[in-house]
């Protein structure tokens, strides 16, 4: 796997994925899902700004313990490192800010037939837990997918503009279904 730069990001519900991935069949049928989720109940995201997309994992942590006698290292416990996904749109709307931040869009309002035009977003500095379920297609056609991962986003000043940074932090979803599945599309149909 080489997994080379990013061609697509699909935010879904939380709860898409019901079972283990285990087969092509099954992986094709949650790509499949998510895909037609969009722009229904998924967010497809359509800007990410120049190289701020990254999977990244931490190096996992190990303690070390001695034995005073004979200096010799006789147990180690490991932590393993923190997983974590990020990227930065550059251009995004109101409605995509509200999903991921939390908040709500402002309509126009009034009677006429743009009553439900987005004309603006509004929200506050509480602390709102937003959950996805991330899919992530690289442009050499890997498919990352993490099943419950805890979403926090906010305003960045990217490049002389306010963009939205989102970072991603996978979590152990409900038993049996695992952290991270990553699929070959070429392989799977």
């Amino acid at each position: 796997m080489i997994a080379t730069k990013i061609k697509r990001i699909i935010l879904a519900d939380i709860g898409l994925v019901t079972a283990d991935v285990t087969t092509a069949a099954a992986a094709k049928a949650l790509l499949d899902s998510a895909i037609a989720a969009t722009p229904l109940t998924a967010i497809d995201i359509d800007n990410v700004h120049q190289d701020t997309w990254q999977i990244s994992e931490s190096e996992a942590s190990v303690e070390s313990y001695r034995n005073d006698i004979s200096n010799a290292i006789y147990r180690r416990d490991l932590t393993p490192g923190e997983l974590t996904i990020q990227f930065t749109m550059g251009e995004y709307s109101e409605k995509v800010k509200a999903a991921l931040r939390g908040g709500s869009t402002i309509t126009k309002g009034g009677e006429g037939a743009d009553k439900d035009t987005v004309i603006g977003y509004k929200g506050d500095s509480s602390s709102i837990s937003i959950e996805k379920t991330v899919f992530a297609l690289t442009q050499d056609g890997f498919w990352f997918v993490y099943p419950k991962v805890k979403i926090s986003a906010n305003t960045a000043e990217t490049d002389k503009a306010a963009a939205l940074a989102v970072k991603g932090y996978p979590t152990k979803p409900s038993a049996g279904i695992s952290t991270e599945y990553n699929f070959n599309s070429a392989l799977i149909g």
